[in-house]
């Protein structure tokens, strides 16, 4: 997993216009490209970041979960939005939806 370009892509959505939809867009199908690859890696990503981390990484949560289709990703998202303190219940609900 490339966590070097995730990186770079959490740095930038911190830092463009929240009306940027096109910038938006592009980053989180970006963090999907990457994230989509693998299961482990990705749940071992969650697994790893930041309460501010999270909280961009989770608008790609029903994506992920579509994608995958596991019940194991929806239990390591829910354990790191614990984790992290960060409240990302509506992210999940809609990752649920996608189960």
């Amino acid at each position: 997993m490339n966590i070097k370009k995730l990186e770079e892509l959490l740095e930038e959505n911190k830092q463009i216009d929240i009306n940027d939809d096109y910038a938006q867009e592009r980053i989180w199908q970006e963090m999907y490209d990457i994230l989509s690859v693998d299961l482990n890696e990705t749940m071992q990503y969650l697994d790893s970041i930041s309460k501010e981390d999270i909280s961009y990484v989770c608008s790609v949560f029903d994506d992920l979960s579509k994608h995958f289709q596991s019940k194991e990703l929806i239990e390591c998202m829910e354990k790191n939005a614990k984790r992290t303190g960060f409240n990302c219940s509506v992210d999940i609900e809609c990752a649920k939806e996608m189960l």
